[in-house]
């Protein structure tokens, strides 16, 4: 199915990545490229006149263009600092302001977040650590 984004979902990428923030750490400005890799998908065929099955590999090319985080701590279970900061340049929104500050998101227990990455990636750090944070991150093809 092709969506509104230009491309088909196809599935995660294999390298998830889990951070884990010390007092004071945090991820500087920046802003993530986009991973091409190829998406391994395997499929059993049965061949009604055959009595061998056979299993197909292939490789279908990708190239991923969200980024999901999934935050494992927060306030709530005493972690202080690290949140997600973006730093967009000028954003008109029709029928409001335009957005020349920096958005700052607050850390929730369970919280996903999806942004994207790539040519159409916002500017992007973390906030200092007050203490020992958690999160995955996880490119989306």
């Amino acid at each position: 199915m092709i969506n509104d984004r230009g491309g088909e979902v196809i599935g995660l990428n294999p390298s998830i990545r889990i951070y884990r923030y010390a007092k004071g750490q945090f991820f500087d400005c920046h802003c993530k490229t986009s991973s091409h890799f190829s998406f391994i998908s395997r499929a059993l065929t049965f061949l009604p006149d055959d009595e061998s099955n056979h299993l197909a590999i292939s490789g279908t090319p990708a190239k991923t263009t969200w980024t999901l985080l999934l935050y494992l701590t927060s306030p709530a279970t005493g972690c202080q600092g690290g949140e997600t900061v973006f730093y967009p340049d000028e954003i008109d929104i029709p029928g409001k302001n335009v957005v020349e500050k920096e958005i700052v998101v607050g850390l929730e227990t369970g919280m996903a977040m999806l942004h994207k990455h790539g040519n159409d990636c916002m500017l992007v750090s973390t906030m200092p650590e007050e203490n020992d944070g958690l999160q995955i991150d996880n490119f989306v093809a």
